[in-house]
């Protein structure tokens, strides 16, 4: 991204979003920071100008795209988070190959204590956006969640289409005491150990496809639930409710699964191209083409498809948590 915008239009231009990833901006001035720059020797002109993620970019300068004005850059995590149109203290989660889990923590970056990164969320230029115009964000980063369903398919040939897995998922009541730990390079957020490895332990004669399959599913909602608890802790507030997109939403036994584990609300939209939707957000809010004035006026515009509730007891919670605790324990430190 920070070279695209010289490509379309001629400006070196970037966002916040996306300057706030090179771990090179202040975060709190929104500039590059100087102490950095010298550390590393990075002169400052060779960087783009950063503007807001609402911002006039330019016009693109050839193609059939000619003299279409860019009004939004974002950086695709914080593009889900507009999609969703996050309030304060509320938490989306992409599932993709991995999981990318942020929480919107409004005008005040959150410094982590437990392995979690402050980033900027979003920076408006209209004053009806927020207080300061500035969103912050804590994001949590899980190394496996459909990478670990694609690696049963084609490395253990568990099964052979994805279609097949609600059928196998029913074929059992529950996990048959397996647990699944999907670290297959290291544990990341909010462990970060890169010695740790996967491991499925508690089999026996018994254990089917089923029981596999479903400790898959409780392990990326488990990790989900380490990294939510991580950010209740360090931003002292109690998250109500999980926003969800990406792949795995499709299915309907892995999203009762995670409500199940986080005993909170799981929330679907209708609409699936989130990071697609955040995007237009961006532009559209962007103070010379004003398509919206406001997120209260986009919440108006959002379908909610499902939102899934937990059908778990606290026993059963309890049962399977501690199930995880120690074959987490037993997968760290093997490299």
């Amino acid at each position: 991204m920070l070279n695209s915008i010289k490509k379309l239009t001629g400006n070196h231009f970037t966002d916040v979003t996306n300057a706030s990833r090179t771990m090179l901006m202040n975060l709190k001035t929104l500039e590059w920071d100087d102490s950095l720059l010298n550390e590393f020797g990075i002169p400052k002109v060779t960087l783009p100008k950063i503007l807001n993620s609402s911002d006039y970019f330019g016009k693109v300068a050839f193609g059939h795209l000619f003299d279409i004005p860019i009004t939004g850059v974002i950086g695709d995590q914080q593009s889900a988070c507009m999609g969703h149109l996050l309030r304060e203290g509320q938490v989306k989660n992409t599932y993709g190959t991995g999981c990318f889990i942020l929480m919107n923590t409004g005008n005040k970056i959150v410094m982590s204590n437990n392995g979690l990164l402050s980033t900027v969320l979003y920076k408006g230029n209209s004053s009806e956006v927020t207080e300061n115009n500035c969103l912050y964000a804590l994001e949590g980063a899980i190394e496996t969640a459909g990478s670990a369903l694609n690696w049963l398919k084609n490395n253990l040939k568990l099964f052979n289409d994805f279609e097949m897995l609600p059928t196998i998922f029913k074929s059992v009541d529950n996990n048959g005491g397996v647990v699944f730990v999907p670290c297959f390079s290291g544990l990341y957020s909010p462990h970060w150990d890169n010695s740790a490895r996967g491991i499925i332990i508690g089999l026996n004669h018994q254990t089917s496809q089923g029981h596999i399959i479903r400790a898959t599913y409780e392990a990326i909602s488990l990790r989900t639930y380490e990294v939510i608890r991580s950010f209740e802790q360090e931003s002292n507030i109690k998250v109500s409710l999980l926003k969800v997109d990406g792949g795995l939403i499709s299915s309907e036994e892995f999203l009762q699964t995670q409500s199940n584990v986080l005993g909170l609300d799981v929330e679907r939209q209708k609409e699936k191209e989130i990071t697609i939707i955040g995007s237009a957000i961006v532009a559209g809010l962007e103070k010379s083409i004003a398509l919206w004035k406001n997120f209260d006026e986009l919440r108006k515009l959002i379908n909610i498809e499902r939102v899934y509730k937990s059908e778990w007891s606290q026993e059963q919670f309890e049962k399977v948590h501690s199930q995880w605790n120690k074959a987490v324990e037993r997968s760290k430190n093997w490299i």
